[in-house]
């Protein structure tokens, strides 16, 4: 199966969480992370998740059919038993809910894909559920080849741009001018100089604004 790629603004949307196990935590953190309201059901609680009780609604009993509902806008199912994931999936298709049963491929509606972050930078690899295990070896690669001075340059990035938008009017001259900052090297600028040898470059560029309109 060839799945569609996205990225989804989590932030203050209801998401459900069936099981609270090993299974689960790791999706936790990066839910949590993503913003997600979490709710959380399981008859049990593994340690490691009780320390985010104040920003996730325990409910401590097992799955209920009617756990299912509209009112979220995503479900995993992290139960570690596939035929409760089968009844799970089924019920949130029912409702026309994604559902995602962790390593549990067949019973997903969506699949998570492994996640390398640097800054604003997000990284997703996937092998649409055939080998989650490469994924993680192909992040691990990619680690060494997308080093933490990408957190450094995103970060400056999401300032600057908009100082290129009230610059440079048209989009077409936007292009042009970013096209010149990487030719420039703006990466290796950064690593053996600096921030604010980088900072001053770009500005200079962002000077001769005639030629970019």
């Amino acid at each position: 199966m060839q799945y569609y790629a996205l990225f989804i603004d989590l932030k203050g949307q209801p998401v459900l969480v069936v099981g609270a196990g090993n299974i689960a935590y790791e999706k936790v953190q990066n839910l949590l992370k993503a913003g997600a309201v979490l709710t959380l059901v399981a008859p049990w609680v593994h340690p490691s998740l009780e320390r985010f009780s104040k920003r996730i609604t325990f409910v401590r009993r097992c799955f209920e059919p009617s756990d299912i509902s509209t009112r979220y806008r995503l479900v995993f199912g992290a139960t570690g038993d596939s035929a409760l994931n089968e009844t799970i999936s089924r019920l949130c298709l029912e409702q026309h809910i994604l559902c995602n049963a962790v390593d549990d491929p067949k019973h997903c509606h969506f699949i998570v894909p492994s996640i390398l972050r640097r800054g604003f930078l997000t990284v997703a690899i996937s092998t649409s559920g055939v080998s989650p295990t490469l994924a993680i070896q192909l992040k691990q690669s990619l680690k060494k080849w997308i080093g933490p001075e990408y957190t450094m340059l995103t970060k400056w990035l999401a300032t600057f741009r908009y100082k290129v938008i009230d610059r440079i009017a048209s989009l077409e001259g936007r292009k042009r001018f970013w096209g010149r900052f990487y030719q420039k090297q703006p990466l290796t600028t950064l690593k053996e100089q600096g921030l604010t040898q980088l900072s001053k470059q770009a500005h200079h560029l962002l000077e001769n604004v005639d030629s970019y309109d």
